[in-house]
């Protein structure tokens, strides 16, 4: 899934929330767990992966950003009005870059 802003870490733990995620099984002996956290104006959805070492876990964690929609029912419906959100705001950037970029050449003539 790609989001308008992603984030991620990685490093060395002792321990690992196992009760906050959804887990499955992934490549070479690691773990994926799949956790979504909703606030406010923001819905992240985050991915853990955690191989078990001698002295701990080490870890791999990515979070996706969407922007709180109230009227989407589902994920899907999310990541596609922010997608169409992306996509307008985009547009109306680059009219907004085009008229001032032509307004100044129009300065200079």
């Amino acid at each position: 899934m790609r989001s308008l802003f992603r984030t991620w870490r990685q490093g060395r733990t002792q321990t690992i929330a196992f009760e906050d995620y959804q887990w499955s099984d992934g490549l070479l002996s690691t773990k994926v767990g799949i956790k979504r956290v909703e606030t406010q104006y923001l819905v992240r959805f985050e991915r853990l992966s955690f191989q078990e070492t001698d002295n701990g876990f080490r870890y791999y964690r990515t979070s996706d950003w969407f922007i709180n929609v109230p009227f989407c029912q589902t994920d899907t419906q999310l990541w596609l009005t922010n997608a169409a959100m992306l996509l307008l705001v985009g547009t109306l950037l680059g009219n907004l870059m085009i008229a001032i970029l032509k307004a100044a050449f129009q300065h200079f003539r």
